[in-house]
């Protein structure tokens, strides 16, 4: 279903405000919510394949407080990168963790909307694209990734995904849930994480992400890491 202007400002509106009120605690929130938060993280940004001391281009989708910014910038601390957001506040607070850094550019904008004029060597997206409408616009994004790519540049995403199965899609739940007992309440879990997650975006089946990729036209798609619900993949030119 094609999310119209009215319902896309509304959604875009919530999300918003949910992250503006979780700005501050964000970074220890995150963890509380995602399994394997670090090994997922780990994951993704060794499979950004370029030699450490280069200077590659980094286009970062939805970079929040800068945790995956954080962790390319150590591994790769020649890189320059162009990181983008809709929240200004998450953005502010990105910023000043890197206000030492003059090779990272911040943008607030909403990627899915943004029109890009440039080439990079890699474009990546951590805990991001599950708040995209609609499998409509996630073909749309992989599409603008793929024509800014320079050849043999990568894609790299770590994301929440689900599935078509009803019995695999409970166990994903599950071990979801039982990650997120250690921290919060069942409560909070159904009211701040669960409900808002419906509101806030349409997470895809990991299948069909491959599948949009290799149509698209990227030559290799690998999934680096999984777990249950989590996963990690890339897509190379």
């Amino acid at each position: 279903m094609r999310e119209n202007r009215i319902d896309h400002k509304k959604r875009i509106d919530i999300i918003k405000g949910d992250f503006s009120k979780r700005s501050i605690f964000y970074d220890d929130y995150i963890v509380k919510v995602v399994p394997y938060h670090r090994e997922m993280l780990e994951a993704f940004t060794d499979n950004i394949p370029f030699s450490t001391d280069t200077p590659i281009r980094i286009i970062e989708l939805g970079c929040g407080t800068g945790l995956a910014t954080q962790s390319i910038l150590k591994k790769y601390p020649n890189a320059r990168l162009k990181c983008l957001d809709m929240s200004l506040d998450m953005l502010n607070l990105a910023k000043k963790r890197f206000k030492a850094f003059p090779n990272i550019e911040f943008i607030l904008t909403d990627y899915s909307k943004f029109k890009f004029q440039e080439e990079c060597d890699a474009v990546v997206s951590f805990l991001s694209l599950m708040y995209l409408a609609n499998d409509r616009t996630r073909k749309s994004v992989f599409k603008k990734a793929y024509d800014m790519l320079t050849s043999k540049g990568v894609f790299v995403s770590g994301e929440m995904n689900i599935s078509r199965n009803k019995h695999f899609q409970e166990v994903y739940m599950e071990k979801w849930i039982q990650h997120m007992r250690k921290s919060y309440s069942d409560d909070f879990i159904q009211s701040e994480v669960l409900e808002k997650a419906k509101i806030h975006g349409s997470p895809a089946v990991l299948a069909d992400e491959i599948r949009y990729l290799k149509k698209i036209g990227f030559n290799q798609v690998e999934i680096a890491w999984k777990y249950y619900g989590f996963s990690v993949y890339e897509a190379i030119k």
